[in-house]
């Protein structure tokens, strides 16, 4: 319905409404069989941003003066989150960048 893009970005949101701990999970073990994993990686990505914003309505409504303090931490754990999040799930990247593929490498020697 909403194409293999789009679907994507919708169900990782949707689903990190309910446990983005899930939705990681489920994005982590189908990158390990697929070719186009940086996709997936985005998916989870928007879904932490996701789960940050989620913990800021849920403090909202058991205690609103407790945004004071958390609100601005959580944001700016958000924002980095949705930006890494939404050019590698929307397309915009076909490939991890050149300063990614070396930490992939990095992390794959030491493993």
């Amino acid at each position: 319905m909403l194409g293999a893009r789009k679907g994507l970005i919708v169900s990782a949101i949707a689903g990190s409404l309910v446990s983005s701990t899930a939705v990681t999970i489920v994005l982590a073990r189908t990158a390990r069989l697929a070719a186009g994993w940086l996709p997936l990686a985005g998916a989870a990505a928007l879904g932490a941003a996701v789960s940050n914003l989620r913990v800021m309505a849920l403090i909202l409504v058991i205690d609103p003066s407790a945004i004071v303090p958390v609100g601005p931490a959580a944001s700016m754990a958000a924002i980095p989150f949705a930006g890494c999040g939404s050019p590698c799930s929307a397309g915009r990247r076909t490939s991890p960048s050149r300063k990614c593929r070396r930490a992939i490498r990095s992390r794959s020697a030491h493993s």
